[in-house]
């Protein structure tokens, strides 16, 4: 087995790869990350008798604290050919890429695990649970909603880094433009100026917002608004924990250098590309 960074001639196995690994996706969303993000070695292929059976995408992130701004990869869409499970390559993929990024100066990885299996299998190389998030249901109010609009999927970066840096009480992740532009572009960004939400589309009157960023005070109105613009008469928000809220843990680290401890309200981890 060889562990290589992917290529433009890999595009079809990365798709194979993952379309019988993550069979929720369809190949228009497959095709729609591929277009955004895909090149500049950002996805690792394990290599069995010259054919990909195992990847993960390893996509550039900034850990905000403050003043300091520390630099990650996040693993992301990671991957194994059923067939080829249970050999151990995933692991040995995951190993060269944490070596790769160690020797690359960088402060650490980070993941979401989809399930508590994963916790615990990721937690053998040395992740940590560290990051968390406030998942909370909002019910449209009968008070004075705020005008909100849609903004542009490539300008929702510079939006939330705005906000996010005004507000946001506790550490943050950021990616880059494509990336976070790629994110938005799957939903719709809504904004008042003070506050923005990536929003899904409403269904049966329910509509989920990915990620809110702005300050507390406002926030019931401007959500009022979005459910006012979507239709959506009760919404599933995610957003960072404010002062005195208990985080539930969404995320994990895996520190290349010394990290300070996770403390309640946990670091927000953000888009998860979800």
């Amino acid at each position: 087995m060889t562990v290589r960074y992917a290529a433009p001639a890999d595009l079809p196995a990365i798709r194979t790869i993952w379309l019988a690994s993550f069979p929720g996706d369809t190949p228009q969303a497959v095709e729609h990350f591929l277009a955004h993000v895909f090149g500049g070695e950002n996805c690792m292929l394990a290599v069995v008798d010259g054919q990909p059976v195992s990847m993960t995408f390893i996509l550039p992130a900034f850990y905000h604290d403050g003043g300091n701004k520390r630099r990650l990869q996040y693993i992301y869409a990671a991957a194994t050919l059923p067939e080829y499970r249970g050999r151990g390559i995933f692991g040995a993929l995951l190993r060269q890429t944490l070596r790769l990024g160690e020797n690359a100066g960088l402060d650490g990885s980070y993941l979401r695990p989809a399930t508590p299996k994963l916790v615990e299998y990721y937690a053998k190389f040395g992740y940590t649970r560290y990051f968390g998030v406030i998942e909370e249901w909002y019910t449209a109010q009968a008070v004075s909603a705020s005008a909100v609009q849609a903004i542009a999927a490539k300008d929702y970066a510079a939006e939330r880094e705005r906000l996010l840096a005004a507000h946001c009480p506790v550490p943050y992740v950021s990616f880059s433009e494509p990336v976070t532009g790629y994110a938005a572009s799957t939903g719709t960004v809504l904004s008042n100026g003070t506050h923005a939400a990536l929003a899904e589309p409403a269904d049966d009157g329910m509509a989920t917002i990915r990620e809110l960023c702005g300050p507390a005070a406002g926030r019931e109105t401007f959500l009022d608004g979005v459910c006012r613009h979507t239709g959506a008469k009760k919404l599933k928000v995610f957003r960072y924990a404010e002062p005195g809220e208990t985080a539930v843990f969404n995320g994990m680290l895996y520190p290349f250098k010394d990290w300070p401890p996770a403390a309640n309200p946990l670091p927000y981890m953000g888009l998860t590309l979800e």
